[in-house]
């Protein structure tokens, strides 16, 4: 019987078949799960969700994956980072439908480093770009969209100018981001409430956690203010040329010209004629999370409209807490300005 290990070896390179799909909390094996080009494609996320029944898989240490990973192995994959429930799946999966693209959507091994120092994280990363820029054609690039916290390590992962790749960054009015969290199940912006604030902190030193979450929408407003002064933080540390910044509402405006930009950010070859069968296909119809569930674009809308007046006052709060703290953190400052906000 043939081991995981000998399979590993002898296919890890070049195509992506063998994927690293998740690392133990020690950091030192790795979960492999045998994908093909169409799983990749099929699959909303890379995590739980990408594994089928049946998919060959096993564990590797993370030593092994070192050993065969060498210098000279591509680590040119594209990145998007984004702040949470901004469409960034969407633009993922848009960009998946020109050709020459390999997109991979918040891979689970990313979160793992996060679970040792900065310093352990920052010399794993070469070793990771470098499995998640292989692609099953040699002339096609790998896009990895990452999980929101990713944006963190985000100048790490795109890598140097030499050899590494170009950057996205997405956000949304900070308004809109609050009401469309109202709008939607509450439980995660409760749930995530302690990561997001210790990171917030390290920005924001004067934080006060208790005024920060004193209420749903100050909650919502306290998530946007963690995430799009990461992202701020990241475009510091990477050239102009390499990053691009998308306001999701305004892509939405002109979803056409939008994808054409994007397709030239990285590098894409895509005509008009197939930029326009791609708006026009399902994809701009369809939940991005969920291939079965149509998107109800007026009744959100509506959702949405009743939550801005129902919920006006604690969404004012909101953003006059969030205005507080732009004199107290240039980053949060750069945030609201990309976005005119005014309270």
């Amino acid at each position: 019987m043939i081991s995981i290990e000998a399979l590993v070896r002898a296919g890890l390179y070049p195509a992506p078949q063998w994927f690293p799909q998740s690392m133990d909390p020690n950091r030192e094996w790795v979960r492999m799960v045998l994908f093909k080009d169409e799983d990749y494609r099929k699959a909303p996320f890379l995590d739980e969700r990408g594994i089928r029944d049946g998919m060959p898989q096993g564990i590797v240490p993370w030593t092994l994956l070192a050993e065969l990973t060498r210098q000279e192995h591509r680590s040119d994959a594209h990145w998007i980072f984004h702040i949470s429930h901004v469409g960034s799946t969407l633009i993922s999966r848009l960009i998946g439908e020109i050709d020459g693209t390999l997109c991979l959507r918040e891979p689970l091994i990313l979160r793992s480093l996060f679970k040792g120092s900065k310093e352990e994280a920052i010399q794993r990363i070469p070793i990771i770009r470098r499995l998640l820029s292989r692609c099953f054609n040699p002339s096609d690039r790998a896009i990895v969209k990452a999980t929101s916290r990713v944006s963190e390590l985000a100048a790490p992962l795109v890598g140097p100018a030499a050899t590494g790749g170009n950057a996205l960054f997405i956000s949304i009015n900070p308004r809109d981001f609050i009401v469309s969290r109202l709008s939607r199940d509450k439980d995660e912006l409760a749930e995530r409430a302690p990561e997001r604030l210790s990171r917030l902190k390290q920005r924001l030193p004067g934080l006060d956690p208790t005024q920060a979450t004193s209420s749903k929408a100050r909650l919502a407003a306290m998530t946007w203010a963690c995430e799009a002064s990461s992202i701020e933080n990241a475009m510091d540390r990477i050239d102009p040329e390499r990053r691009m910044f998308l306001n999701f509402a305004n892509f939405l405006q002109d979803p056409r010209s939008g994808l054409a930009d994007l397709a030239r950010h990285f590098g894409l070859s895509a005509d008009q004629d197939r930029i326009d069968v791609i708006i026009g296909g399902p994809l701009m119809r369809r939940n991005s999370k969920d291939n079965a569930q149509v998107v109800m674009t007026a009744e959100r809308k509506r959702a949405e409209d009743k939550t801005s007046v129902r919920e006006k006052e604690a969404i004012d709060d909101a953003l006059a807490w969030l205005d507080r703290q732009r004199g107290l953190s240039e980053l949060i400052d750069r945030a609201c300005a990309r976005f005119e906000l005014a309270t």
